[in-house]
């Protein structure tokens, strides 16, 4: 989100506030101002729907995958346990934000820490609030993990790498008002996909024997547990912890919107903003059943012959039909929908990507003003002046961030083959992003108020359960733990890779 256009130009001058001598950490919940009248028609409704677009994305394709591999009943427990824990973060955030008025009004001294953290960079998302309280490293530790959870979750994929990667760095360039036709095509074909791959998972499952890969006489058409060489599930029903990397990444990516949080709720009426958590609620439930829909049933279908990206599995699917007798019609209908499934990847990054790189790039260039000066002295010695010069300037040094942001997932797509391995790292960025960074802000946002106002004016009209401090110890221990297994996880699958000469597993 760009914080510049919700934030006034300069602090609030010649006022006197009846509160405790002010202390530069408190600017820490300074991350925006809510004295703008809410745009009209936004309203709770179109918050659980912006939520949703949002968190759907290729993700999901690993799930069926996650499920396979870490065993269905352990894979359930993952998606609902990180959905909960997702949920208590979300809610940090919001509270984080909801502080920030409490806060906002307090001054701010030009040169100081605060001023450099929330004023200078004041565009940047939720990684500039952490400059105050754990320093500028901190800040650039977040950018970086930030930019690896959009960059590595976001890959073209093998089939569309230079095409689509192509299209993708050039939209990327784009303002985000020059996207809308595509934006709302390829959303479209978005969740045409994902409603395809859910329904043909479950009637395949009740009543599809043609494309089963056992030969059972009766639904469910279930597939076989199996297991490898070396003992390692690739099929279970119950618990595989071999697979806990790749499940607990995928589930992570699934359900990552901490970030764009403060920008969802902005524009809410004062009066609904009541209602956020329980809207956030509904919307990860909403996803959360999903993806255990879709997880469980393609799992369960596919067996062991599951792709790391699920849409594979439907290239040559019939959906119950004989096409060798079936009318012409409904064997261009099963062909319509297979490559609406196949394309799906191209869809979402066309769809995603541009708006993600578009957003970091635009992190990366507030967040670099030495370069912006650089532009600036070589247009200027090319002639240009005045507001030719300022326009030129912003363009020329938003473009090349962009591409720093848009080029290296393209590049890495071509060795990087594998949804799976990719959604690990991906997750393990998001980890810092999704569960670490949002206990952070909560625990530093609470500290601010009881220093200004006391405990008892900690909570806000979006705390509750996961507000105590039990919950931010939970959180960050198993965070802990995640980090751990998955880096270990990461560390052997890459060292078969190595030795395989691939990351082509799916």
């Amino acid at each position: 989100m760009d914080w510049s256009q919700y934030m006034e130009d300069e602090y609030t001058e010649g006022i006197e506030f009846p509160m405790a001598q002010f202390n530069p950490s408190l600017a820490i919940t300074r991350l925006v101002s809510f004295a703008e009248q809410s745009p009209s028609g936004y309203d709770t409704q179109a918050l659980y729907i912006f939520t949703i677009n949002y968190v759907l994305g290729v993700g999901c394709l690993g799930v069926p995958y996650g499920f396979a591999r870490t065993g269905v009943a352990f894979g359930s427990f993952l998606v609902v346990a990180v959905t909960v824990l997702s949920y208590a973060t979300v809610s940090w955030v919001a509270e984080t934000v909801g502080r920030a008025e409490r806060l906002a009004a307090m001054p701010c001294e030009q040169g100081s820490k605060c001023w450099i953290c929330l004023k200078k960079h004041k565009e940047n998302e939720v990684n500039t609030p952490l400059c105050v309280p754990i320093g500028e490293g901190g800040e650039v530790e977040v950018d970086v993990n930030a930019g690896g959870y959009k960059v590595l979750g976001r890959q073209v994929g093998r089939e569309y790498g230079s095409s689509g990667g192509s299209k993708g760095s050039k939209a990327s360039c784009s303002d985000l008002e020059e996207q809308v036709t595509v934006q709302a095509m390829m959303a479209v074909a978005r969740f045409l996909a994902i409603f395809v791959m859910v329904g043909g998972s479950l009637y395949a499952l009740m009543f599809d024997k043609i494309d089963s890969q056992i030969s059972r006489g009766s639904a469910p058409y279930l597939a076989p547990a199996v297991t490898d060489e070396e003992d390692e599930s690739l099929m279970s029903y119950s618990f595989a912890f071999s697979g806990f990397g790749v499940m607990f990444s995928t589930a992570l990516f699934s359900q990552l919107f901490q970030h764009s949080v403060p920008g969802l709720i902005r524009p809410l009426p004062e009066y609904q903003k009541r209602k956020v958590p329980q809207v956030f609620m509904k919307a990860l439930a909403t996803t959360m059943t999903l993806y255990l829909i879709l997880g469980i049933s393609a799992a369960c279908y596919f067996g062991s012959s599951t792709s790391s990206s699920v849409n594979l599995n439907f290239t040559n699917f019939s959906y119950g039909i004989n096409l060798e007798e079936a009318p012409e019609w409904q064997v261009w209908l099963v062909k319509v929908l297979s490559n609406v499934v196949v394309l799906f990847p191209a869809a979402d990054t066309l769809s995603v990507f541009p708006l993600i790189a578009n957003t970091l790039g635009n992190n990366l260039s507030t967040s670099s003003p030495g370069l912006t000066r650089k532009i600036r002295t070589l247009l200027k010695g090319r002639g240009w002046t005045g507001e030719e010069l300022k326009t030129h300037t912003r363009k020329v040094n938003m473009i090349i961030w962009r591409l720093v942001a848009s080029v290296p997932p393209i590049v890495a797509s071509v060795y990087a083959k594998d949804l799976a391995f990719s959604l690990q790292l991906a997750g393990l960025a998001g980890l810092y992003v999704a569960f670490v960074c949002p206990a952070l802000l909560q625990r530093a946002s609470s500290n601010a108020i009881k220093r200004n106002f006391g405990e008892a004016e900690v909570g806000t009209i979006y705390s509750g359960w996961q507000s105590k401090r039990e919950v931010e110890i939970v959180v960050l221990v198993f965070s802990l733990f995640a980090f751990v297994v998955v880096m270990s996880q990461i560390r052997t699958q890459f060292l078969a890779m190595a030795m395989g000469g691939g990351a082509d597993t799916g």
